[in-house]
C-alpha cells in the first residue's frame, strides 16, 4: 500500500516562524493596554483631534518609546491614541514625534519617562494582563457615562 500524499504535520509542535525585523508579538495584556489608552483619550487621535467611534483600528495606540522596551511597554505617559495616518507621520519623523512628545507630557515627565525607558523590567505577562483589563475596564465605564 503506498500513499500519495505525505502525512500533514499537525501545527502543535512546530517552531513559531521567525519574527521580523522590529517584529513584537502581541499578547492578552498589549491587546487590552491598547483599548485603555484609546479610551483614556476619548477615542480621539491626540495629534489631530479627529474623533473615532469605539472599537475602532483606525484610531491606534502608538508607543513613543517601542513595545520591544519592556520597563515602557506598559507605561501610560509612553502612549498616545493616534489615527493611522498621525501614527505613521510620528514613526517616519522621529525629531518631530520627540518634540510633540515633550510639548505634550512636559520636560520634568519626559525626563523621567527616558530614565524608565533605558532601565531594564521583567517580564510577568499574566500580571500586565490583568492589570491592563482592569485599566481598560475602568475607563470604559468612564467613557460610558460621558455619553
Amino acid at each position: 500500500m503506498t500513499r500519495s500524499k505525505p502525512l500533514k504535520r499537525s501545527w502543535i509542535g512546530r517552531k513559531p516562524a521567525k519574527k521580523g525585523f522590529r517584529s513584537v508579538t502581541r499578547d492578552r495584556a498589549d491587546h487590552f493596554f491598547s483599548l485603555y489608552i484609546r479610551y483614556r483619550d476619548d477615542w480621539r487621535c491626540c495629534r489631530c483631534n479627529t474623533q473615532y467611534q469605539p472599537v475602532t483600528a483606525s484610531l491606534q495606540c502608538s508607543h513613543f518609546y517601542g513595545r520591544a522596551r519592556e520597563s515602557t511597554r506598559f507605561d501610560p505617559s509612553n502612549c498616545d491614541a493616534l489615527c493611522a495616518g498621525c501614527h505613521n507621520f510620528v514613526g517616519a519623523n522621529p525629531e518631530l514625534h520627540r518634540e510633540w512628545k515633550l510639548q505634550r507630557i512636559g520636560e520634568q515627565a519626559y525626563i523621567m519617562l527616558r530614565v524608565r525607558a533605558e532601565s531594564r523590567c521583567k517580564k510577568d505577562r499574566v500580571m500586565m494582563a490583568i492589570a491592563c483589563k482592569q485599566l481598560y475596564l475602568k475607563e470604559k465605564v468612564r467613557y460610558d457615562e460621558m455619553f
